[in-house]
């Protein structure tokens, strides 16, 4: 049968292949990327299905999941040590002047921020 896309008979060949899959056993990460739905989408449509077995332990879980998020704070370590070396690059060595100056900017300032109870849409530096 053809139909144009996004028409409620695409969603309900998207519905009922989240379905066919959970029944497969397969997880909600699983299901998301094959059919391409949004996990609240499949929550909603095998809530009432029984959950696949388990094929890992907790403790097998857990250290999988241990190692993506050391994966992902690696990489995201990385990213920031390669930001701060093309920062270090782009700006040069600072005097101890310009250092100074620079902390005593958000210093003085400190206080005089917009507040939700105290609305200041203004830029204020105070004397010393």
């Amino acid at each position: 049968m053809t139909h144009a896309p996004g028409t409620y008979a695409d969603f309900e060949e998207l519905r009922e292949r989240a379905v066919a899959l959970r029944l497969q056993g397969w997880t909600y990460d699983q299901i998301q990327v094959e059919p391409g739905c949004s996990k609240s989408s499949i929550s909603l449509w095998v809530r009432d299905l029984p959950r696949p077995e388990r094929k890992r332990s907790p403790e097998e879980a857990a250290a999988i999941a241990r190692k993506g998020r050391e994966g992902k704070l690696r990489i995201r370590d990385e990213e920031r040590q390669s930001a701060k070396e093309d920062a270090k690059t782009a700006i040069g060595n600072l005097s101890g002047r310009e250092l100074f100056l620079l902390g005593v900017g958000p210093y003085r300032a400190e206080g005089g921020k917009d507040k939700p109870y105290a609305r200041r849409e203004n830029v204020a530096f105070g004397s010393a």
